[in-house]
């Protein structure tokens, strides 16, 4: 049953562009004190941000009005432009510019729908070592440019982040995260120098943003209950499965009273949203018989909402190739999910989140009727990180402040 719950959200409040939403700050947290915030920062300017850099691809959002959902991947300046032309690259929201000097890197890079699938994608998604990659900590340095919104050339800006690990990572590389994430970025983003110190970072399971995102209003206080449909539920005290489709696994875990139960907790590799297309890849490269084969990303980026698929000479339509692999994936999940919880008589509700929701949603309702399926479920980890950020980003502010007297 899909439930509406865009009570919750700030969705009729935003402007779509692309990949990357706007919004007016101060008519989403209408009752919070940015003033206070801005104070305990010494009166530097300070934004608080979340950001979900899943291998499905990357969700944020920030006091700044901007939320975003971009790819995991990005390419070169000299990937959409002949290296003889002379003219300036025009950005839009569709390609957004980056240089990055933090890492001493001359190269100009493209990120945002406009990368999307590119052949020569530079992409970040990978099972283990992402936090020490180059390529992802490039990929970070993008989104809090993004993220922090307009600022003058040259300016300086505060930022306390809060990012979210698989909850069976989350203790484990919780201050490898921390240290991974935390410093001062220097990004050159559409031509304007932007400084970013992220003065301190937080870390939650995955899960628990899903949590914080059902149980938290925007400004971070606590909600009355959610709405089932028939009546407002208080989730802090029922226990709850929470399934995350990602890019890579889908991950379950139990959330009893707020706490995370590791009894509950089970990764389901050979799901992801990234096998999705590399079984419809090796469909269409098997159907197109010759030359170069299809790339997964190719696939991701033409039939994540589309039927048709183009490369070159070759031109099909893969409707039936995608659904074959959707439907045979989901009826092997419904298997898989039923075989790993097999007490689900005991959860009071569950919730299927994350990028792979459009994909397995029905087959999944099928198979357990209090399966809930959220708005924008793609972005609840980020949006749940973030309000609980906003809860309690003053308290950290004022900490951290006194500790670097």
């Amino acid at each position: 049953m899909t439930k509406n719950i865009n009570e919750l959200n700030i969705f009729t409040l935003v402007k779509q562009i692309e990949a990357i939403t706007t919004f007016k700050p101060t008519d989403v947290f209408k009752d919070y004190d940015f003033e206070a915030l801005k104070k305990a920062n010494n009166g530097r300017r300070i934004e608080v941000l979340s950001l979900d850099p899943g291998n499905s691809g990357v969700k944020g959002r920030s006091t700044a009005g901007i939320q975003i959902s971009l790819p995991n991947h990005y390419i070169t300046i000299d990937d959409v432009r002949d290296a003889e032309d002379e003219k300036p690259f025009q950005h839009s929201p569709e390609q957004q510019t980056f240089r990055l000097p933090t890492f001493g890197d001359p190269t100009t890079y493209i990120w945002g729908e406009g990368a999307r699938g590119h052949e020569n994608a530079i992409t970040t998604h990978t099972s283990s070592g992402r936090l020490n990659s180059p390529a992802f900590k490039k990929l970070v340095a993008m989104s809090l440019a993004v993220l922090v919104g307009n600022m003058q050339d040259g300016e300086e800006v505060d930022v306390v982040l809060f990012v979210g690990l698989p909850s069976y990572q989350a203790s484990k590389l919780k201050d490898k995260a921390k240290e991974a994430y935390k410093g001062t970025y220097t990004v050159i983003h559409n031509g304007i120098e932007k400084i970013i110190n992220v003065i301190e970072v937080g870390v939650l399971s995955q899960p628990i943003g899903t949590y914080r995102f059902l149980t938290l209003g925007d400004n971070g206080k606590k909600l009355e209950g959610f709405n089932d449909g028939k009546k407002l539920v208080d989730l802090t005290k029922l226990k709850l499965l929470i399934l995350d489709a990602g890019g890579i696994t889908v991950d379950g875990d139990i959330v009893e009273k707020g706490k995370v139960k590791p009894e509950g907790r089970a990764s389901i590799t050979g799901f992801g949203t990234t096998d999705i297309f590399e079984k419809i890849a090796v469909k269409l490269t098997d159907k197109k018989e010759e030359g170069v084969p299809v790339r997964m990303v190719q696939a991701e980026a033409q039939l994540t909402d589309g039927e048709h698929f183009s490369w070159g000479r070759f031109d099909t339509d893969a409707s039936e190739e995608k659904k074959e692999i959707i439907e045979k994936m989901s009826q092997d999940l419904r298997q898989r999910v039923g075989g790993q919880w097999q007490d689900l008589s005991t959860i009071h509700y569950s919730f299927l989140v994350g990028g792979g929701v459009k994909f397995y949603s029905d087959q999944m309702q099928l198979f357990d009727d209090k399966i809930i399926i959220l708005d924008q479920a793609h972005m609840t980890n980020a949006i749940g990180f973030y309000k609980f950020a906003m809860r309690n980003a003053l308290t950290i502010v004022q900490k951290y402040r006194e500790s670097n007297k």
